[in-house]
C-alpha cells in the first residue's frame, strides 16, 4: 500500500497507475502515454513524449508497469507483484527497509 500523493487515498502499489487516471481527484491532470502506458503528468507529457526514453509497455498479459520504478512486473498479476515487492523488493518502494 502507498498514499497518492495527488489525493493522500491509500492504494494498492499495482493500482497505483490505474487510480491516476480513473479514479484520483486529480486524474484530469494526467494523460497515458502511447508508448508506455504510464499516466503521465499533463505539464510534463509533451516533454515525456518527445524524449521517446519510456520503455514501451508489454502486452498487459505478459507484464504489468511498476509506478514507483517504472521496471515490469513478470509475470502478470498477483505472482509478479508478490515477486516484485516481496522477494525481489522494488527499489522505490517506500516501505522497504532500505530506505528507512
Amino acid at each position: 500500500m502507498v498514499n497518492c500523493t495527488y489525493c493522500k487515498q491509500t492504494v494498492e502499489i499495482c493500482s497505483l497507475n490505474s487510480h491516476y487516471i480513473n479514479e484520483c481527484t486529480s486524474k484530469k491532470d494526467f494523460r497515458v502515454c502511447s508508448r508506455c502506458k504510464e499516466p503521465i503528468l499533463v505539464n510534463f507529457y509533451d516533454k515525456h513524449i518527445s524524449e521517446k526514453n519510456c520503455l514501451p509497455a508489454k502486452n498487459q498479459n505478459i507484464a504489468s508497469r511498476c509506478p514507483l520504478c517504472h521496471n515490469d512486473v513478470e509475470p502478470s498479476g498477483k505472482q509478479g507483484w508478490i515477486i516484485h515487492l516481496l522477494e525481489e523488493g522494488c527499489p522505490n518502494n517506500p516501505r522497504n527497509n532500505n530506505n528507512y
